[in-house]
């Protein structure tokens, strides 16, 4: 899945908690998971959204550490 309405949010952008939480909405409404036994589309919107939101910390504390 790629979430590129989500992407595009960051770009040129300060990473800040905020976006990190807009951007993982985005990415839960531009997706179209589909359901199967395992789990349910609605489910899946959800859990993109807390993956983005644990991508994107995790990318911004990798970042500040190189930076300094």
């Amino acid at each position: 899945i790629r979430a590129e309405k989500a992407e595009k949010m960051f770009e040129g952008e300060k990473i800040t908690d905020t976006l990190i939480e807009e951007a993982a909405k985005v990415a839960s409404e531009e997706t179209t998971p589909i359901p199967d036994i395992v789990a349910s589309a609605e489910y899946k919107k959800r859990v993109i959204g807390v993956y983005v939101k644990r991508a994107a910390k995790l990318a911004l504390t990798r970042a500040e550490k190189a930076a300094n």
